[in-house]
């Protein structure tokens, strides 16, 4: 009988399945375990006994459905937000609930929820919801720098050094809906649907911290809550004037507006105001609806003269402004642009604001006037005039020189009920010049007008009081009482801000629901776009919009641009249960992909700006930071998740799409970007981005796959990652994977059945080892996550949601300790009691367990047992024991593969004329282990040094194999039972050959 040796050099190799257990040209298989059971591989080459799960709450959550994610604050410190049905539960790194935050997702939508963690936010998606953030409530202060030795640090200007310190918010959390300016669109409606769009209801809520609306505050309450007259107030946008009128809480049951105070107003802007863009133009007023006829007739008529009528009012401009289409225009005439050179109204000194109403053409008007008391030398020889005003009776005569210079041909004669225009010659006189010899002036006090400065005027009509608009003018307590416009002052700083901007729009087919509340559209013109947010809904032919900019205006009439029709309309991407389903953030753009009736769609918002999604400028014009919205090739590829890395990656169940600018390009734009179908491997659940890779469960979740694409080959492929250890998801598929990235780089899976495999792995070393991680056989693990920088050595924190025996727990593995040189909790949902420094240890353990439970027990590094608790409390060893860990024991297992060996003549893989006698094992930080065939196993105690330090480490003794026996499964197995570490690095054995 001979005898030889073989060396397992190490187990990098992890877990396999008896399926490749043939594949001896691999070379992991030689280095891996048919059983690797609660062991990490490691890439150093060791098989690492796991520590346990540290228990840190027990909840009560009504379904299995839960998932968490990691939320890292502004503060740099890390949360787990749980989601269960119809609530979210923020716990620190400490296992402490910070706040509980109602949602509306039920147990159905949990599995469906999409995360996009960022600094100090967490974005949620879900297509039934709108998408959401989750942010803590965080307030800072500043506070200025102290040194060690209390004294306040300075900067070298002698300032002194603040920081921003956090007072309060991390036990404040709020789950808000994303509010945007304007949402994605769909594909253009279909051209035999025609739309048209006309103004509605419109109010903007005006404040100041001064009282400049008190005139009308006071108006409203002395009038029994309602106002005397109608007041209107001027306001300004960006230096453009407007003006609105005011309106209080009873004006509309469609928006909350209320009631007038002096520092806060709602006002209804009117509908159209001419901007002149001409800054030379001069406006001239006259209104006769100021002149009581049967007061002043002769001023009444004076306006008639100048070709205004009674009860007309009259805006002329010298340069041509106006239009036909200008009609129901507001006009504003103000010291800016008012001349006061007219007939009548030529001490107008307060703001006014006119409606046009007709547009009368072109006119002849003068603009130099004569009044008071006549002077014969302010006129000029040879120009012509006429008497508006103060010419009440009997004839005037203009005085002309004869052949002998003497006053006394008369050149013209004026009566009040005729002729009143005449070419000036020497004097007005009130007798004839054929019968005086020097004919005086005439004494009376006149309105005359020197036809001679006639310009032409582009002239409209306006409505008056009669037509029911009534006189606008501006209000002064002192000198105008009865005026109706209040103009707030620059000190006053009045601020606008929009509450309603309304319009009807109407569809000629059946196209609205009541579920588009909400909804955005896009309706597009000559000269540019609109974009439009659905308010109320009428009819599915009618819906009441918000406009969220402003709508094209024919400039000829300032109407909406041909009628309020436009030429095409794009309803809103999202609506009522159709939301996008995932998000990521990538290039200064918020990204949002997959909705259930545009599953292929991606949306990319306006560089640096998450609220916009507009496709184009107000105009039509498309620039590179604009909105993105593009369907992937596949329109059956339903977008699952997107993950953001060097390039943005998209997972589909129709496979693996690559989203990156055109060859050449630096940047996404909407001239720029290009997508690429890169793998046909369909998948559902949520990748994992791990460096240059993406780790995904395939669209069955029997495999899991890693994404690689290659920058300087510019290939991609997706690898099963999971084929050593097939068919274990075949028959228990992979429901959730999370990644750990310290201690040690690992892909943790959890399975449909609720079980835990780990992929140990590290990419540029080709490591990739699988072990199964079991819990016991009443655990059933809910929900698995990684609290990056969770523990106070900034290692990650594996988190788990598990149900034991019915009840559900919180627990968290223990991982403070990595080489486990000085803490070593090996029990699964264990608690750890520490001596107070002024008492006994508390053995009261009811935090996690009671009575019936079967807890193990370690004082100060010592296994004493396990015991059956008859209540929550365990008993002592030693009442001076300084710390205490009560849990539940779980075991470890390693089967080596078979031996093999390449000479001649030595028996070939999986013989039967082979036997394993011997075993030498290197330890590290070890004190026992257990070896044998089948079921028989024998312990062996390689130390009872316990505590720090009292671990072996080095090559063990040869140790027999109890059981083994000639045949090809009798291949010895290490078991581990106790909870102490255990690290085999080596494995030396020895085998009889038949």
């Amino acid at each position: 009988m001979a005898r030889y040796s073989n060396v397992q050099t190490d187990f990098s190799g992890g877990l396999i399945s008896d399926y490749v257990l043939g594949r001896t040209d691999i070379k992991r298989v030689a280095n891996s375990g048919r059983t690797f059971r609660n062991f990490f591989p490691s890439l150093q080459g060791p098989a690492i006994f796991r520590t346990g799960f540290k228990h840190y709450n027990s909840t009560a959550y009504p379904t299995d459905d839960v998932v968490s994610v990691d939320v890292i604050l502004a503060t740099d410190t890390p949360y787990r937000a749980v989601f269960s049905p119809s609530q979210i539960e923020i716990f620190d790194s400490e296992g402490l609930s910070k706040d509980i935050v109602p949602t509306s997702y039920s147990a159905a939508d949990i599995e469906e929820l999409r995360f996009s963690s960022e600094t100090g936010e967490l974005y949620v998606a879900h297509g039934r919801h709108r998408p959401k953030k989750l942010k803590a409530d965080l307030s800072f202060i500043s506070s200025s720098l102290v040194s060690s030795d209390s004294y306040t640090l300075l900067s070298q200007d002698g300032l002194e050094i603040h920081a921003n310190v956090e007072v309060q918010g991390d036990d404040q959390w709020s789950l808000t809906d994303l509010e945007f300016d304007v949402e994605p669109f769909l594909d253009k409606e279909p051209s035999s649907n025609k739309f048209n769009i006309s103004q509605n209801e419109r109010y903007v809520k005006l404040e100041s911290d001064q009282a400049p609306f008190s005139v009308i505050a006071t108006d409203f309450t002395n009038n029994s809550n309602a106002y005397s007259k109608d007041w209107y107030v001027e306001y300004a946008v960006d230096g453009t004037k407007f003006l609105g009128k005011a309106v209080h809480a009873g004006t509309t049951a469609n928006y909350t507006l209320a009631d007038p105070t002096s520092s806060v107003l709602y006002i209804e802007p009117v509908v159209s105001v001419l901007d002149i863009e001409d800054d030379a133009a001069q406006l001239y007023l006259l209104d006769s609806d100021e002149v009581d006829e049967a007061v002043s007739p002769s001023v009444s008529q004076a306006l008639e003269l100048d070709g205004v009528d009674e009860d007309k009012i009259h805006l002329r401009s010298d340069t041509v402004i106006f239009n036909s289409g200008f009609a129901d225009s507001w006009v504003r005439v103000s010291d800016d642009r008012r001349n006061n050179n007219v007939v009548v109204g030529e001490t107008r000194s307060l703001t006014r604001w006119v409606k046009i109403k007709e547009h009368l053409g072109t006119e002849d008007h003068p603009v130099e006037f004569f009044r008071g008391t006549y002077d014969n030398s302010v006129y000029k020889n040879g120009s012509v005039y006429r008497i508006y005003d103060g010419f009440t009776s009997g004839t005037l005569y203009m005085a002309g020189p004869d052949t002998q210079g003497a006053l006394k041909i008369c050149t013209a004669v004026l009566q009040h009920s005729g002729n009143r225009t005449y070419t000036f010659v020497n004097t007005l006189s009130a007798t004839n010049p054929h019968n005086s010899t020097n004919p005086s002036p005439t004494g009376g006090s006149y309105v005359i007008g020197n036809l001679s400065t006639q310009k032409q005027f582009d002239v409209v009509s306006c409505y008056n009081s009669a037509d029911g608009v009534p006189k606008v003018e501006e209000y002064n307590a002192s000198t105008n009482t009865g005026g109706s416009l209040v103009i707030p002052t620059t000190v006053d700083a009045v601020t606008a801000t929009e509450v309603a901007n309304d319009a009807l729009m109407n569809a000629t087919s059946s196209v609205f629901q009541p579920t588009d509340i909400g909804r955005h559209m896009l309706g597009r013109m000559e000269s540019g776009n609109t974009y439009m947010e659905i308010v109320r809904f009428n009819s599915v032919t009618q819906v009441i919009v918000k406009l969220l900019n402003a709508v094209p205006r024919d400039k000829r009439t300032l109407a909406f641009e041909n009628g309020g029709s436009f030429e095409d309309v794009k309803l809103g991407a999202w609506y009522f249960d159709n939301y996008p389903r995932t998000v990521a953030k990538f290039e200064q753009r918020r990204i949002f992909g997959g909705t259930y009736e545009s599953p292929n769609f991606i949306y990319y918002s306006r560089a640096n700006d998450e609220t916009s999604f507009q496709p184009t400028q107000d105009d039509g014009e498309v620039l590179d930071t604009d909105a993105i919205t593009y369907a992937l090739s596949n329109r059956n590829a339903a977008i699952r998740w997107i993950n953001a890395a060097k390039d943005l990656v998209v997972g589909t169940t129709g496979g693996i799409y690559r989203i990156v600018p055109n060859q050449y390009q630096y940047g996404i734009s909407p001239k720029t970007i290009r997508m690429e179908l890169t793998e046909e491997e369909p998948c559902e659940q949520q990748g994992e981005t791990v460096a240059s890779s993406v780790f995904y469960p395939d669209q069955s979740g029997t495999r899991l796959m890693e994404y690689k694409y290659d920058q300087s080959l510019n290939s991609s492929s997706s690898n099963d990652v999971s084929k050593l250890i097939y068919p274990i998801f075949l028959q228990d598929a992979i429901a959730q994977i999370s990644y750990q990235h310290t201690p040690q780089p690992r892909i943790w899976a959890r399975t449909v059945s609720g079980k835990l495999y780990c992929l140990s792995h590290h990419r540029q070393e080709e490591f990739y080892a699988w072990s199964e991680q079991d819990l016991g056989p009443d655990a059933k693990v809910l929900d698995i996550s990684v609290l990056h920088r969770g523990t106070t050595t900034r290692l990650d924190q594996v988190w788990i949601v598990v149900r034991r025996d019915g009840a559900t727990y919180t627990e968290a593995l223990a991982e403070t300790d990595p080489v486990q040189l000085t803490s070593y909790p090996m029990l699964d949902s264990h608690i750890v009691i520490d001596k107070p420094t002024d008492g006994l240890i508390s053995n009261d353990v009811s935090a996690r367990f009671g009575a019936g439970d079967t807890v193990a027990v370690i004082e100060d590094g010592v296994y004493t047992g396990d015991q059956t608790l008859t209540d929550g409390t365990v008993t002592l060893q030693s009442a001076n024991a300084t710390k205490l860990i009560v849990g539940l024991r779980y075991s470890g297992e390693l089967q080596m593969m078979f031996p093999t060996w390449d000479a001649q003549n030595k028996p070939a893989y999986a013989a039967d004329t082979a036997r394993i006698v011997s075993i030498r094992p290197f330890l590290i930080n070890t004190w026992n282990y257990m070896v044998g065939v089948g079921d028989r196993f024998e312990t062996v105690r390689v130390s009872t040094t316990y505590g720090n330090g009292g671990g072996f480490t080095g090559f063990d003794k040869e140790r027999p194999v109890t059981g083994s026996t000639f045949g090809v499964d009798n291949v010895p197995t290490i078991k581990h039972e106790e909870p102490y570490p255990l690290t085999v690095a080596s494995l030396t054995t020895k085998t009889d050959l038949n």
